[in-house]
């Protein structure tokens, strides 16, 4: 949290804080799924897409957030895969 408060400033968090204030219940579900700091310290921000589409919400608060945080913004295709491997219980756990 600290290096994300060092990325983007104090004035900038305090414009976030105030738009969640304004109506938490449909900025909480618009929210990019991950929040990164890379390690040269840069700000991106990644939605994860499997089967869905952007919903009313996520449109909604990127447009208004990337105005006062002009970071990039990702979206990550992921792809499930057709064989979910997992290890043997017994085994897992006896190492």
């Amino acid at each position: 949290m600290s290096r994300l408060y060092k990325n983007i400033g104090s004035s900038d968090l305090h414009k976030v804080a105030s738009l969640f204030a304004e109506d938490p219940y449909q900025y909480r579900n618009g929210w990019p799924d991950l929040t990164l700091i890379t390690p040269q310290s840069k700000l991106v921000f990644a939605e994860v897409k499997v089967n869905d589409k952007f919903h009313y919400n996520q449109i909604k608060l990127l447009l208004q957030v990337l105005v006062f945080l002009p970071h990039p913004f990702v979206v990550i295709k992921a792809k499930q895969s057709e064989k979910t491997v997992l290890p043997d219980t017994e085994d897992f756990f006896m190492q």
